[in-house]
Parts: C-alpha cells; structure tokens; sequence
C-alpha cells in the first residue's frame, strides 16, 4: 500500500494523503518516488527480490561490466572515526545525486552527514565542491531531485532524514523535513509540511506541488 503526501509550497503548506493512489493500478514507472529503499531503518529488510522495490544494484553490476569509473570526490578526510575504519582515509555516503539536466558539469549531492554538495566542474580532474545548506539544523539528506517544470534548471528539492554510521540518525542533525532552492541552491528555504520527524528517502516536484 503506497500514501501519496502532497505539499503545496505557499507560505503554509497544505499536505493531504491522496487515498486514491493507494489501489490505483498501474504503479508508476520510477517506483522510487514511492518507494524506500531496501535498507531503509524505518521499513527493515524487505529482500532483494521483492517487487515492489526497484534494483539500483543490478544497474551498477552492468555498468561496472562495461564501463570505467572515475573518483570525483568530494576528496576524503583522514583520520576518521566511523564504523569499521580506524585512522584511515574516509568519505561520507552520499545519499542522492542530482545531474543538471543541460550542463553535465553542474551535479549536485546529498550526503547522510554532510548536507547539499555541488561541483560546477564535474568532469575535472580535481572536481571543486561547495557545501551549500552548511547553515540548517539538519545535514542529513535522503532524497534530492530537480524539479522540471522549472526551465531554467535551478529548483531543487532535498529531504532530510537518513541514518549514518551506526544507525544514528542524530549525527547529521534532526529531521527537519524539505530544502527547497530556487537559485541553483545559493539560498534554501526551510518546508516543514509536517514531515519533521520523517526520514524522507524520495521526492519529486512540481511547481507548487510537491511528493515525498
């Protein structure tokens, strides 16, 4: 059973649960809107063959067949205490990705303990990433999408909630909901929509109408 939540994005957003998508068949193509991720703490181990989740693994085993990867960072730090690595060079998970939808070099990223990344020069040698919502409660983002109805490509949404080393979801700060940017993420704005408190794992926007 799937509960779409619907934010209107005015100065006090509306959210309702639209009853009609829960029996509505058939599903969307792009199930990770709705869907969370397989090892999501709130959900549990839902398997790898269940059929309602999508398999973002098997994609990757094919692109590692065929294709060559490239580190693009953000760089490592050393010395770093989290599970399983002692003193030695680390990078926090990131979460999401967000790739401009005209300008390859231009990615964003979200990170469990890190916030909001982006690179305008993805394809150097030496990427360069600016952290850009350093300044909210909250650096813990599980979902980060651009929203398309926006032509000029500088709207995106990012939710917040995702655990990090250990489980504990409190070391990237509390669930603070949405980030909302309109200027390519050089200002945030803050969306409650009763959602503090959630792990958000997937969003989508539309202009004023946003799904989480």
């Amino acid at each position: 059973m799937f509960v779409v939540i619907l934010i209107a994005v005015t100065p006090n957003p509306i959210i309702r649960a639209d009853s009609t998508k829960q029996n509505q068949d058939p599903l969307p193509k792009d199930l990770s809107i709705l869907a969370p991720p397989p090892d999501d703490p709130d959900i549990g181990d839902l398997g790898e063959d269940s059929p309602i989740l999508p398999q973002p693994h098997r994609e990757v085993d094919l692109a590692i067949e065929g294709g060559t990867w490239l580190a693009q960072g953000p760089g490592p730090a050393l010395d770093g205490d989290v599970e399983n690595i002692f003193n030695g060079p680390v990078a926090g998970a990131v979460h999401a990705i967000a790739a401009h939808p005209t300008s390859p070099n231009i990615l964003y990223v979200g990170a469990a303990n890190g916030g909001v990344w982006k690179t305008t020069n993805a394809f150097s040698s030496s990427p360069i990433w600016e952290p850009l919502t350093d300044q909210f409660d909250s650096l813990s983002i599980g979902a980060l999408e651009f929203d398309p109805t926006d032509t000029t490509h500088n709207t995106l949404v990012a939710g917040s909630g995702r655990y990090s080393s250990y489980g504990v979801p409190s070391y990237g700060g509390p669930r603070i909901g949405l980030l909302r940017t309109t200027d390519g993420g050089t200002t945030w704005t803050e969306i409650d929509g009763g959602l503090a408190g959630k792990n958000i794992s997937g969003v989508a926007a539309r202009g004023n109408v946003i799904v989480a």
